[in-house]
This record gives C-alpha cells, sequence and structure tokens, in this order.
C-alpha cells in the first residue's frame, strides 16, 4: 500500500512544524559564532547587533530554501492515486476511532489484539476479496502501510500549502509561521477528505479552504488586535477587488463600488477597511522634515483627547472654592448660598443647580432664588471677584444687565 520512501506521518508534521524553532535555534549558534570577539576586535555593540541580525536572515533563508527543495522531491498524485490513498485515510480514521472508543470502556489502553478484533482485521483476511490484498499481512503491517498512505497524502501537496501561504506574506506573520499553519491545515483535509463524496472533487481543491482558513486565522491572531474569524479573509477579498478594479478600470474604486463587488453593506465595509489598518503606537516620537530636528513629543502629546486632564480638574476645583471665600465676606447667607448653588462653587456637580432645584432645597419659590441671585449679582458689580464668576460659566461682564431686587 506503501507508495513512498518518506517517513512516518506523525514525524513529518514535526519536521514541518518545527524547522522554524530549527531555524532560530541555528540563528542563535550562527549569531553566538558570528559575534564572539576576539581580542583585538574593537567592534562596538551596535556592531555585534548588526551582525546577529544579518545570520538569523541568512539562516532563515536558508531554511526555507532547504525546506522548499525536500518538498519538492515527492512526486504530485493523480486522480485515481489520490482516490486510493485517501480510502486508506478513511479506514485509519476509523481505526483510530475505534480504538477511542475501547480506551473509554475499558478505561486503558488496548492492545494491538484487542484493536484487532475491534476493528474487524482478523475478518477482514478470511474474506475472499480481501484474502489477496492482506495475504502475509499482521495487523502492525496493515497499521503502518494505512499511516504511510496518510503520510504520503500530506507530503505530495506540501507544495499547495506554500503556495497558498505566499498570498498572505508581509501580513505580520513570516513565511515558516504561514507555512506551518497551512500545514495543519493540510493535515485536516487530509483527515476529512471523502473520496466517494457525490461533488467528485479533487483533492487539491478540497484542501485549499481548509488551509486558506487556518492561514487567515493566524494572520488575523498575529497583529496586536485580534480580529474575528471571518475578518482576515474578507480583508484579503478586499484588497484583492480592489486591485482587480484598479487594473480593470484605471482607477481606484469608490466606497459603493468595492462594497458592490464584496456583496456586503457600506457599513460593513467600513469596518473591514478600518480593521485592514496598522496600529501605530501612541509612544512613537514625531519626526521633523527633511533638515529640521526631531520632535521630542509622543504621539500621545499631540493627540486630542476627549477626557478632561485630572490636574486640569483639580486646578478647577480649588479656583472655584477659592471664589466662594472670597464672596463670603460680601454677600448675605442666603445670597452666597444661592450663589455658590447656582455657579457649581462648592459642590463638584457635572453642571450647576437648576432654579427649580435650588428653590426645592430651599424651600422658596424659582422667583425668590432669581430675585437673590440677581441682588448679589448687584452687591459684586465692579468687583473683579465678579468676572471670574461669571467666567465659570463661560460669560462675560460686558454689557451684563440686572434686575431689580
Amino acid at each position: 500500500m506503501s507508495r513512498s520512501r518518506s517517513r512516518g506521518p506523525r514525524r513529518v508534521a514535526v519536521v514541518t512544524l518545527t524547522f522554524t524553532g530549527l531555524a532560530t535555534a541555528s540563528a542563535a549558534h550562527v549569531g553566538c559564532r558570528a559575534v564572539m570577539p576576539s581580542s583585538s576586535s574593537r567592534c562596538g555593540a551596535s556592531s555585534q547587533l548588526a551582525m546577529v541580525v544579518r545570520a538569523d536572515s541568512a539562516v532563515n533563508e536558508e531554511s526555507i530554501r532547504w525546506y522548499l527543495s525536500s518538498i519538492g522531491r515527492h512526486n504530485l498524485l493523480d486522480v485515481s492515486e489520490e482516490k486510493l490513498l485517501a480510502m486508506d485515510v478513511q479506514e485509519l480514521q476509523r481505526w483510530h476511532h475505534v480504538r477511542s472508543r475501547l480506551e473509554r470502556q475499558l478505561a486503558r489502553t488496548p492492545s494491538h489484539d484487542e484493536w484487532s478484533r475491534a476493528v474487524g482485521f482478523e475478518q477482514a483476511t478470511e474474506r475472499p476479496d480481501l484474502q489477496t490484498a492482506l495475504e502475509g499481512r499482521c495487523f502492525d503491517q496493515q497499521l503502518r502501510s494505512l499511516e504511510s498512505a496518510k503520510e504520503t497524502m500530506i507530503n505530495s501537496n506540501l507544495r499547495l500549502v506554500v503556495t497558498i501561504a505566499k498570498r498572505y506574506a508581509n501580513r505580520g506573520l513570516g513565511l515558516q509561521d504561514l507555512i506551518q499553519e497551512g500545514t495543519l491545515g493540510l493535515i485536516t483535509a487530509v483527515d476529512k477528505f471523502d473520496p466517494q463524496h457525490a461533488s467528485q472533487a479533487k483533492f487539491s481543491s478540497y484542501a485549499s479552504w481548509w488551509i486558506k482558513q487556518r492561514v487567515g486565522r493566524a494572520v488575523g491572531k498575529a497583529g496586536a488586535i485580534k480580529l474575528p474569524a471571518r475578518m482576515p479573509s474578507l480583508i484579503h477579498a478586499a484588497h484583492r477587488a480592489r486591485e482587480e478594479f484598479s487594473m480593470e478600470f484605471g482607477r481606484e474604486p469608490s466606497h459603493e463600488e468595492l462594497a458592490n463587488a464584496l456583496c456586503v453593506s457600506s457599513n460593513r465595509l467600513s469596518v473591514v477597511l478600518s480593521a485592514s489598518l496598522d496600529p501605530i503606537s501612541l509612544d512613537r516620537e514625531l519626526r521633523g522634515g527633511s533638515g529640521s530636528v526631531n520632535d521630542a513629543r509622543t504621539l500621545a502629546d499631540v493627540i486630542p483627547t476627549a477626557q478632561p486632564d485630572p490636574q486640569a480638574e483639580v486646578e478647577q476645583r480649588l479656583m472655584r472654592q477659592t471664589l466662594a471665600r472670597s464672596l463670603h465676606p460680601h454677600l448675605s447667607a442666603d445670597e452666597h448660598a444661592v450663589i455658590c448653588s447656582c455657579y457649581n462653587l462648592i459642590e463638584d456637580r457635572k453642571s450647576p443647580l437648576t432654579y427649580a432645584e435650588i428653590a426645592k432645597r430651599f424651600c422658596k419659590s424659582v422667583q425668590w432664588v432669581s430675585k437673590v441671585e440677581a441682588r448679589a449679582l448687584k452687591k459684586l458689580k465692579g468687583r473683579p471677584q465678579l468676572r471670574n464668576l461669571l467666567q465659570t460659566r463661560d460669560l462675560t461682564a460686558n454689557g451684563w444687565e440686572y434686575d431689580a431686587a
């Protein structure tokens, strides 16, 4: 049943998933060797760091080159081979499901004899139509043959993973990480592919969906802000639709044209485009233009904020309390209480009290509150406290007219 001399399926996954780690370890080794200073070395720390970065980049490129050459040694499969191997993989999946059920029933790991009887291998060897295929084979040999079929399907389609992973490059993840995630999607596709489905789809068409899903979700989780599962694919479709529209019509599409091309609403497209923007650190320093001195301020220093400054709030509170104390010698008790309530000088409220609220507090009428306020303002006419008092309500003392008490 085996059609390849490659390794077992579990080792294939391990090699594919850990070649990034191998590259990192190799880079660390090369980096240590590169920055090991000799007695006559006069290079500074910046030169050593640059050497390490160049060594890391070189090793990463070498590991990718080695990986691409290794997967190119496996031949592609035709439709008949895909179906035969997929049938073996489906049988392997059935055997593993039976093993899992036995583990739950026995509360222990079943032996190979128990596993063989549970999957019906002994009965299969006695069937006339299977005697030729299983002649001279034991259960372990047949298990290795089925695992080899799964391995062959994985190795023969790794180039498809690389092709799809390259489309998602430069989106926050390196090519090695994209290939790693795509390989996990390929393994899922191998396990779930049904060669006898009514659609009669090729395995490459079926596997592409699983690979794109896995890679797209990895790209969505790679950024500083994690995106929903569907968002990376929508962002990719929006960029592709914009490029196709520009190539066809020679101009950038409008917001409505791009929404129609994606078959989404205008509001949904706005969410997708905003999610595609790269985040910027607020601690990034402002850079001056050519020939100018760099600005020492950060982006957070120049962005306006709707939240009030805590220090400014404290200063405003102290100023109102000081103003309330300075008005006390010039006003009566009722006048001082009404003015402090009208202009929020003592109580730390978001907005001053209305005439109705003040009247309810003093058990008086609204007209009484208005007259007391006018009488107090008339006493403060010409005094500097009046202007400061009116500024707390964004008013002006110029041209102010008062009603007689």
